[in-house]
């Protein structure tokens, strides 16, 4: 082959798709062929393509495999065409094999006519590419660094692959997989022996132990706020819900206009605003954390003040190694689990922060540091991951706010004057991300602990409020005809809940302003957690009806104990599915309904081996370490394990 011009007009565009870009005046050929450089045949490349082409079947193969353009419907579709991968992959002739390559076509907007288009100015065109394996982006001036880059370039052998970090984690894998088996065998020995061991440590990665108390549900009592296992488990099918629904903006879709205007549908308010849910669990971790510790309100102040570094380091022994598992299997492990056009472009989109910022990563500074760098969510090492540094800051701002309070109640109890320097608070947190955004004209980090808190505090509230008044009647208790007032104060609450959501995706439609910006502060989050916090109070003292008999049950016991580990590990799952996609689909409620489904039954399984390999071992082992005895319950059946924001807890009397 004298020159890699006529290649090109063989493979990318047949004669009749050329009279149809010049119809539609796409000057995209001529530009392209001017700027194309020949091959010399003695270069490596020139070569192998010559090799290639005394091979019909697999030069046409090759042929075959590459992206045509335009295609059908390409005014309304994705502007992605992804070729035939594995066609690609699959040309061998003799030590020639096929590289597939993922490279981007600029069409300035001025020579697209905008009565047929829909595209922005200089949209880029995804298409995929198939070369030679020795062939490189060096090799043609067309396809410069710019359009094609050889990072998304890859041949089999590639995919094979293995670094020392991969070797590395599939030993501790192997590692954490051994002790696994020996606890169990060990576990299930004394079993059947009906023996007891006083090394309890041998025990920590049992899976018949561990899976028995994963898998146990209980009655619940006055010291268990038991609709948190249901708000729990809805709140996070929704939240995958949510980011299965973002997945489709990765997708090549055929219908791509259905889906960039979907989430403005009114059907769709329900997942478009699955943001609140992420609100919803700050105000648990909130509630939690206040109702835990005023439990033990009553100790001297110095005893409060030596127990903050325990908390600190016990929130983080929880916390970061089910976590961190998540942060080396994703930078290592992860890119073998799949193939696909957008794969390796995907994987380094994926991984790079990750690498890059490893340190706010652990140190749980992501949510500021990464938010304020150029690139903003794209140097987030698993974006989803924001939401354990906000969570951590405010776990470490609560000391300020319940020492205080504890010593107060106890000296004075005046609870009525601590919910009003509370509320004051909540004020003050729903009013300084609205100055924050107007000083500083930043609208869109909704990942700062500020933007947050306000919910975090409203639990605290709650919270406090919970504790000191659960041993005495309820409200309803006091008022006449209370059944009326309670069905009249749901249907409040169930409105303002479906009113918080249209407003949401209304905001959400119309972009980041400040005015949008104060809505959402002031209104929409504090509302969505008051309203929160009146199912809490009225299925607590037994006026919650069937919803507090749909978000009792037991069976949420089980996902409510997955909740943390089910949150670490969906991104992963969606993300392996979207990238592993060949060729573009077609959009509809029906598929996206069926990837829900998938999403979650998939999360459901990833977590319980998470939970069974990394969280439930490190509860153990932290409780050993500490010398924590667990307190036997005055009646068995009245035991049930409560997270404190995804976390394991256990609430004794």
């Amino acid at each position: 082959m004298v020159g890699f011009s006529i290649f090109l007009s063989l493979t990318l565009l047949s004669a009749c798709v050329c009279e149809q870009i010049q119809y539609i005046n796409f000057d995209v050929i001529d530009r392209m062929f001017n700027e194309t450089s020949h091959l010399a045949e003695e270069s490596l490349c020139g070569r192998q393509i010559k090799e290639l082409k005394s091979d019909p079947k697999q030069y046409w193969n090759l042929i075959d495999s590459i992206s045509k353009f335009p295609w059908s419907g390409v005014l309304t579709s994705s502007l992605t065409d992804l070729g035939n991968y594995d066609q690609c992959l699959d040309v061998k002739h003799n030590s020639v094999t096929g590289k597939y390559c993922l490279f981007g076509i600029i069409i300035p907007a001025a020579i697209i006519p905008k009565a047929i288009s829909t595209f922005e100015d200089n949209d880029v065109f995804k298409l995929g590419l198939c070369l030679p394996d020795q062939c490189t982006a060096n090799d043609f001036k067309l396809f410069n660094k710019t359009i094609l880059n050889d990072a998304f370039c890859h041949t089999k052998e590639d995919l094979k692959k293995f670094t020392i970090g991969d070797f590395a984690m599939i030993l501790f894998l192997a590692f954490i997989a051994s002790l696994m088996i020996l606890s169990t065998g060990y576990d299930i020995y004394l079993y059947r022996k009906q023996q007891k061991t006083e090394h309890q440590i041998f025990l920590a990665f049992s899976v018949f132990t561990n899976g028995k108390k994963l898998f146990q549900t209980a009655k619940g009592n006055k010291n268990q706020i038991q609709i948190f296992h249901g708000i729990k488990t809805i709140s996070m099918a929704w939240i995958i819900s949510g980011h299965a629904l973002n997945g489709w903006n990765n997708y090549s879709v055929i219908n791509r206009y259905i889906v960039d205007h979907y989430r403005t549908y009114l059907r769709v308010a329900y997942i478009s605003t699955s943001l609140l849910t992420v609100d919803t669990f700050f105000y648990m971790s909130g509630f939690l954390v206040a109702f835990l510790y005023m439990k033990e309100r009553k100790k001297p102040l110095a005893v409060h003040i030596k127990q903050v570094p325990l908390m600190i380091i016990h929130r983080i022994i929880r916390i970061t190694p089910a976590v961190a598992m998540l942060y080396f299997f994703t930078i290592t492990i992860f890119k073998h689990l799949g193939s696909g056009p957008t794969w390796k472009a995907g994987m380094e989109i994926v991984t790079k922060p990750c690498r890059q910022y490893w340190w706010t990563f652990f140190l749980y500074i992501q949510n500021y540091f990464n938010s304020y760098s150029r690139n903003q969510d794209e140097d987030y090492c698993l974006l989803h991951t924001w939401y354990l540094s906000a969570d951590m800051q405010m776990f470490l701002v609560c000391p300020l706010i319940l020492i205080p309070i504890s010593i107060v109640l106890t000296k004075t109890k005046k609870l009525k004057q601590i919910l009003v320097g509370m509320t004051a608070l909540n004020v003050f947190f729903v009013v300084l991300p609205i100055i924050i955004a107007y000083a500083f004209n930043d609208y869109e980090n909704d990942y700062a602990t500020h933007a947050r808190m306000m919910s975090y505090t409203i639990g605290i509230t709650m919270g406090i409020y919970m504790q000191e008044t659960k041993d005495q009647p309820s409200l309803f208790e006091k008022i006449r005809h209370s059944s009326l007032v309670n069905l009249l104060t749901w249907s409040v609450v169930l409105f303002l809940l479906l009113a918080c959501a249209l407003i949401n995706q209304e905001i959400s439609n119309n972009g980041y302003s400040y005015h949008n910006v104060v809505i959402a502060h002031s209104l929409i989050r504090p509302v969505w957690c008051c309203c929160i916090s009146w199912m809490i109070y009225s299925c607590y003292h037994g006026y919650g009806g069937i919803i507090n008999w749909i978000l009792t049950r037991r069976i949420f016991q089980v996902t409510s104990k997955l909740s943390y580990c089910m949150y670490l590990t969906h991104a992963l799952v969606i993300t392996q599915h979207v990238l592993i996609a060949r060729t573009r689909i077609w959009f509809q409620d029906y598929m996206g309904f069926i990837n829900w489904c998938g999403y979650f039954i998939m999360t459901f399984v990833a977590s319980v081996i998470w939970t069974l390999a990394f969280e439930s071992p490190m509860i153990t082992i932290e409780r050993l370490i500490f010398k924590r005895p667990t307190q036997k319950p005055k009646d068995k059946n009245i035991e049930a394990p409560v997270q404190e924001n995804f976390k394991q807890k256990e609430l004794k009397d």
